[in-house]
């Protein structure tokens, strides 16, 4: 079962979890409690958006459950994790955010969208996307404005290609933007454009269009 809309938070306070689970739900999210490091690791392999460490657990339990987590295969071990604690908790490696307490709604609500995305739009926390793939990696933020600049770069690449403009290195261009960006589809696409498949042209161009729509869409 995936949990691609649900928050683990590291912690054996049930208020904590409790208070999540009541600003979560209107927009369905749930809050995921987990004990220790391992429970908190099978949750992120099982596809929780974002880990909240509670730094009433210390810091050694907190370390040791972000080593593991780290260690997981693949996408699990990006899980945006970050530290609920007072200012002057002892400095942990490997966290994307903290975040202080008391803990108020509206900056709560705030972290998460940087680290997971619209939290109403369940679709787009899947792993294939390559949007939420650099928001989990950068923060919304700055997946935004490196998007932004793809998006440009696309659009003159696009209308260089309708002026008649070298398809060729157009194509080259654009494969490398797309590779860069994490769009491997797009980018296997306008490879064999580039490698002189003309037949696949038509296709390559859809597929930008349809990635800038996406792009201005959850920009």
């Amino acid at each position: 079962m995936s949990h691609q809309s649900a928050l683990t938070v590291l912690s054996h306070d049930d208020t904590l979890q409790q208070w999540i689970t009541g600003v979560l739900a209107p927009f369905g999210w749930s809050c995921l409690q987990a004990s220790n490091r391992e429970v908190a690791a099978a949750h992120a392999k099982d596809g929780a958006a974002i880990i909240l460490l509670d730094g009433a657990a210390g810091a050694k339990t907190i370390a040791a459950a972000i080593t593991e987590i780290r260690a997981l295969p693949g996408f699990a071990a990006g899980i945006p994790a970050i530290l609920y604690a007072e200012a002057d908790f002892e400095p942990v490696g490997g966290l994307n955010d903290r975040i202080d307490p008391p803990l108020d709604q509206a900056r709560f609500m705030t972290m998460l969208e940087n680290w997971s995305g619209p939290v109403a739009d369940h679709a787009f926390r899947d792993a294939e996307n390559p949007q939420y793939r650099m928001v989990r990696l950068a923060g919304r933020k700055r997946a935004a404005s490196l998007f932004a600049g793809f998006a440009r770069s696309l659009t003159e690449a696009l209308n260089a290609l309708d002026e008649g403009q070298n398809i060729g290195r157009i194509a080259h261009n654009i494969a490398g933007m797309a590779g860069t960006m994490g769009f491997a589809a797009l980018s296997k696409q306008w490879s064999t454009v580039d490698h002189g498949d003309l037949s696949a042209l038509p296709a390559a161009h859809e597929a930008a269009r349809k990635v800038l729509e996406s792009l201005n869409r959850n920009a």
